[in-house]
């Protein structure tokens, strides 16, 4: 039995992004944005961010969604995508300052879901 589930064990199984439109374009399109309210552990990479969004954010990290994830200090950034071929990470660090996030939802999702049109 492998330690890792069978989404993670699929590889390049999962459809890739439609004909002629590149990854980037499928990403920056229209992708549902999930921010996972609590802190995560950012020693964590590929691997464990996508079982934190099965786990935490109960979404399938193949989606093409975008998941993005905070440390405990507020100050970096991870984001997880799929983008058809293979997992892309983008990691943000500021050097002064804190990103704001959301502290008044409800808490019982873990996440907050966003369309792109939200967030500009």
């Amino acid at each position: 039995m492998s330690r890792y589930p069978e989404w993670a064990r699929r590889g390049g199984s999962a459809q890739p992004a439609d004909a002629g439109e590149t990854p980037q374009e499928s990403a920056a399109g229209s992708a549902p944005i999930h921010l996972a309210l609590e802190p995560v552990d950012f020693r964590k990479s590929f691997d464990g961010l996508s079982v934190a969004v099965v786990e935490a954010l109960g979404r399938d990290p193949l989606s093409g969604e975008l998941f993005v994830f905070r440390n405990r200090g507020g100050d970096k950034l991870k984001a997880l995508y799929w983008d058809g071929q293979g997992f892309v990470l983008l990691y943000k660090r500021l050097e002064r300052g804190r990103f704001v996030w959301p502290s008044h939802l409800p808490r019982q999702p873990s996440r907050h879901d966003y369309k792109p049109e939200d967030l500009a």
